[in-house]
């Protein structure tokens, strides 16, 4: 990811979030998670870019994907079918960040 792909990452991340998971959570806590998305707002860039690593799909030079994370940690990714596909497996139940109720499913892959 450069730091031309940002803001049209930010938007795709967003868009399926929304699709996948706008259920996870309360409607307010889905509007605070796809907030944090606008990138206008410096606080909101910050966080999208610290990751330790930022990649991005592209398909005919358009963004089709973006994943996101630090060491041992993806992110960005949220349909839970997709890592069963790849072989991941469920740690712990479904679990709420603490600063936003929004939920997520812990999963990991041994190598």
């Amino acid at each position: 990811m450069q730091q031309k792909d940002y803001e049209k990452s930010a938007k795709l991340t967003k868009k399926v979030y929304l699709i996948n998971n706008k259920h996870e959570g309360t409607k307010k806590a889905t509007q605070m998670y796809v907030d944090r998305f606008d990138l206008t707002k410096k606080r909101n860039l910050a966080m999208f870019i610290r990751p330790t690593f930022k990649l991005v799909a592209e398909e005919n030079g358009q963004i089709i994907g973006v994943l996101r994370g630090h060491r041992n940690e993806l992110g960005s990714l949220f349909a839970i079918p997709f890592y069963k596909r790849l072989g991941f497996k469920k740690t712990t139940g479904i679990r709420s960040w603490k600063n936003l109720p929004v939920k997520f499913q812990p999963m990991k892959k041994l190598l």
